[in-house]
């Protein structure tokens, strides 16, 4: 598009992409979103970045999205649900860019996305029927975050600690759920200065911690 409005791109994007996205089951959450409603709770979603000035590329990312992680607490809307998981799409060379210069690039695009999805996005999200699988390879991909403990200097960590312990609550493990959410309330406790997002995810877990306590028998909560 010559103006590299990403407006226009979006527009563009949303009027190609939504009939791949319906016959798959996915619905738009945003111009360049889409989600659908796995069985077991999740949303499996995929998103379009880029087309912003400057760019003649955009990239196709795909992933898990959990809109009620916090037990006893109302569901996230869609498009504040973390993204647990997530993979790139990659074009026919192996790289991550799709072409997007113009009306007809974009639609030319979508064409080769539509195939694309269907080779690597639908078997990696096949790999997921429980929430267990969600949590091991969760587990496996935050390794590093997750074993840091220095109070004061990992605050970061806290959000990877935090949700790993709503999956292991979410997978039936409230003990290690416990040990982990904990551990992401020690490290926010002990951050001299904590942003908006920090308090928000301190008082989150604070009241999930305060319905383990109450609730011990209960193992996986909806």
């Amino acid at each position: 598009m010559n103006t590299r409005d990403y407006r226009r791109f979006s527009r563009v994007a949303q009027a190609r992409f939504r009939p791949l996205a319906e016959q798959l089951g996915y619905i738009p959450f945003g111009s360049t979103r889409f989600a659908r409603l796995h069985p077991a709770g999740w949303h499996e979603v995929f998103w379009l970045h880029g087309g912003c000035p400057g760019e003649d590329a955009f990239s196709v990312y795909y992933g898990i999205a959990a809109t009620a992680l916090y037990p006893g607490q109302p569901p996230l809307p869609l498009q504040q649900a973390p993204v647990l998981l997530h993979q790139v799409l990659r074009n026919s060379a192996g790289a991550t860019g799709f072409g997007c210069s113009s009306r007809t690039q974009v639609s030319s695009s979508a064409q080769a996305i539509a195939q694309l999805y269907r080779q690597q996005a639908l078997p990696w999200f096949a790999r997921f029927t429980r929430w267990q699988d969600i949590t091991s390879e969760y587990l496996q991909r935050q390794n590093r975050w997750l074993n840091q403990a220095q109070l004061g200097q990992y605050a970061e960590c806290s959000a990877a600690q935090a949700l790993c312990g709503l999956l292991l609550l979410k997978a039936g493990q409230p003990e290690a759920a416990h040990h982990w959410l904990q551990q992401s309330r020690h490290l926010l406790l002990g951050s001299e200065k904590r942003e908006n997002w920090q308090e928000a995810l301190l008082q989150n877990i604070t009241r999930t911690l305060d319905w383990l306590d109450e609730a011990p028998a209960i193992d996986t909560p909806a």
